[in-house]
C-alpha cells in the first residue's frame, strides 16, 4: 500500500516525538508514525530508531523491567543539536523503503549476497530493492 513520496527525516521525527511525549518506546513510535504520518513502521525499525537516539544521548538505556521504555534525557533543542553532531545516522534514516511482503517501512539493510536486495527487519524477507517503493527521501 504505497503512499506518495514524502520528504521527512525519520530519525529527527522520532527525536521530536520522544522529546514531546517524554516517553521513548518502540510501540509509542509505531503508534505515532502509523496514526499521524501514514508510515507503517514496524517494531524492529522503531527499536532501531531508539537505538540511534540512545547512541546520540537523547534517550537512556531502558531498564530491564521497563519493557523497552527509554527515559528521555534531552529537550527538543538539545536533541536536535545531538543529531546534528551525527550526520551519518541522520543520513541512514533519510530514505525508507516499503517492504513488498509486509508493507512496513524501514531503511535499506543489505544482508543478502546481492547489493541491490532489501532485507525487511520485520518479516525477514529479502526482495529486490527495485521492487520496493521509496516512501521518504530527502
Amino acid at each position: 500500500m504505497s503512499s506518495p513520496l514524502q520528504t521527512v527525516n525519520v530519525l529527527r521525527l522520532a527525536a521530536d516525538l520522544v522529546t514531546e511525549t517524554r516517553h521513548g518506546s518502540p510501540t509509542m513510535l509505531q503508534r505515532r508514525f502509523n496514526q499521524g504520518r501514514g508510515l507503517f513502521l514496524g517494531y524492529q525499525a522503531a527499536h532501531a530508531l531508539l537505538d540511534d537516539l540512545q547512541a546520540a544521548g537523547i534517550v537512556d538505556t531502558p531498564a530491564v523491567h521497563a519493557h523497552r521504555i527509554h527515559r528521555v534525557l534531552m529537550d527538543r533543542a538539545a536533541a536536535a543539536a545531538a543529531l546534528d553532531a551525527r550526520p551519518d545516522r541522520i543520513q541512514a534514516w533519510t530514505t525508507l523503503y516499503e517492504c513488498r511482503s509486509c508493507y512496513r517501512v524501514s531503511p535499506w539493510t543489505h544482508l543478502g549476497a546481492e547489493p541491490d536486495e532489501f532485507w525487511c527487519p520485520d518479516c525477514e524477507d529479502t526482495v529486490p530493492l527495485a521492487a520496493c517503493p521509496v516512501i521518504t527521501s530527502a
